[in-house]
Formats: structure tokens, C-alpha cells, sequence
């Protein structure tokens, strides 16, 4: 397996130290080509954001996207961290960014969307999430799950209460839901 498959399923389990060190075998791997090495920096942006080591996740993501300007996950991810900054404004810029690169990314869309419901603005979130939904409709969680959080604020509790259903059918282990 590997470098970075073996760090993402060791990541996955919780074994933060290893996962780390499996994504920086990578990136200090001379054979490894560039794009590689932008994959493992935002696999070591997604691990430090898991440990709430926003600054870290922050490097780690810029490095990604200065290796690879075109790689909407990293942008994706990254408008996360901003998120977590309080970089609102940044974090929206750079969603969508990831948006204008690949229209169709669902998760970018339940980004923004999070994002947008963060600063209450409902109405726009709403969009976005219905956007995600519309690219992925049968196993879309996160989507289901934060717009059913967007309309229990705006008061629409039937809607809310269908997409917060659909969320749990689709992980009944949610506890988020």
C-alpha cells in the first residue's frame, strides 16, 4: 500500500502520529511527482484540522494549492480551516474558487453552504445545499443533514425534519443529525 493510501486509512482510525508520518514519507519521497506531494499536503491539511491545529491545516492546504492551483479539493478544504480562522470572507473566496474549478463538486457546495449558515445567511446557504444535492442526491449526507439545520432556522420544520431523516437514513450513525 502506498504512502498516502496507508495514512488516509490509518488516518481514518484515529492514529493521527502515524497517519502523519506516512504523509510526510511522501512528501519527502524525491520520486514522488508534484501532484503527489500537493495530495499529501492536503491530507496532512485535513489531519491538523481534525486536531484543531487550524494555523498547521492552514499551511498545509496553501502549500497544496501552491503546488497544485488547480485542485478544488484543497480549495474546498481550505475554506473550512478559514472558517475555523473566523476568515469568513477568505473561506467563502475560496470555496468558491473550488466551485469555478469543478462546478459539480458537491462537497464544495456543502461547504459554502455550512459556511453561509454559519454567518446566517439562510437563504443562500439553502441554495448551496440544494446545489450539493442536485450533483450528489442519493448519499449525500452532510448535505441532507445541514440543510435540514438551515430550515429548522428558518422555521420550515417539515422540510427540516424530511432532510434530517434522509440524513440519518443515509448514516444511521450520525450523531450530528
Amino acid at each position: 500500500m502506498d504512502n498516502l493510501a496507508h495514512g488516509w486509512k490509518i488516518h481514518q482510525q484515529g492514529l493521527h502520529s502515524k497517519a502523519e508520518q506516512a504523509y510526510q514519507r511522501e512528501l519527502n519521497d524525491p520520486t514522488a511527482p508534484p501532484q503527489r506531494k500537493a495530495l499529501a499536503w492536503c491530507y496532512l491539511g485535513i489531519l491538523y484540522y481534525d486536531l484543531g491545529k487550524y494555523s498547521q491545516s492552514l499551511t498545509a492546504y496553501n502549500t497544496a494549492i501552491q503546488m497544485h492551483p488547480q485542485f478544488p479539493v484543497a480549495l474546498s478544504n481550505r475554506a473550512n480551516t478559514l472558517s475555523a480562522l473566523k476568515r469568513i470572507d477568505e473561506a467563502i473566496s475560496s470555496c468558491e474558487a473550488a466551485i469555478k474549478l469543478k462546478p459539480e463538486y458537491s462537497t464544495a457546495w456543502t461547504n459554502l453552504g455550512t459556511i453561509r449558515t454559519n454567518c446566517g445567511q439562510l437563504d443562500a446557504a439553502i441554495e448551496c445545499f440544494e446545489k450539493s444535492l442536485s450533483f450528489l442526491p442519493n448519499d449525500n449526507e452532510p448535505a441532507h443533514r445541514n440543510l435540514g439545520a438551515a430550515l429548522t432556522y428558518q422555521g420550515c420544520f417539515q422540510d427540516a425534519l424530511r432532510h434530517t431523516e434522509r440524513a440519518i437514513q443515509i448514516n444511521p450513525d450520525c450523531a450530528e443529525a
